[in-house]
């Protein structure tokens, strides 16, 4: 089963139509589709990128420029939204969570530090022992 993260990174790198899609990637992708309303979302916001390459690609000659400035305007806002910020702020903390319990959990496992052993100590011999 192909997971939501997989599906972006396809989505991103060979767009909506899925014909462009590696073939050994469609049918998991279908089934996704199929059951995931933000598979669908995704595919939705890269069919308007599709559209917006496409479109800038017929521009006339003499709009080029302005066709041009409008797609790198409209891909500068994709990029500049913020997309899982936080998820990933959840992450770290969670991450955290677990480092400082970690630490508990070994630290209760030791009773208390061993005795500091010197040379004095091996010498003497108790001798009422």
């Amino acid at each position: 089963m192909m997971t939501l993260e997989r599906f972006r990174a396809l989505a991103a790198s060979y767009g909506a139509d899925l014909r462009r899609w590696p073939q050994d990637e469609v049918d998991q992708a279908r089934e996704l589709l199929a059951g995931s309303e933000q598979a669908r979302g995704l595919l939705e916001e890269e069919g308007v990128l599709d559209a917006a390459i496409e479109r800038a690609e017929r521009a006339p000659a003499g709009g080029e420029a302005a066709a041009l400035g409008r797609l790198r305007s409209a891909l500068a806002a994709r990029i500049a939204e913020p997309r899982g910020w936080r998820i990933g702020w959840l992450g770290f903390v969670a991450s955290g969570a677990v480092a400082i319990a970690a630490g508990v959990f070994v630290g209760a496992m030791y009773d208390k530090p061993p005795q500091k052993v010197t040379v004095l100590n091996l010498l003497l011999v108790d001798e009422y022992e």
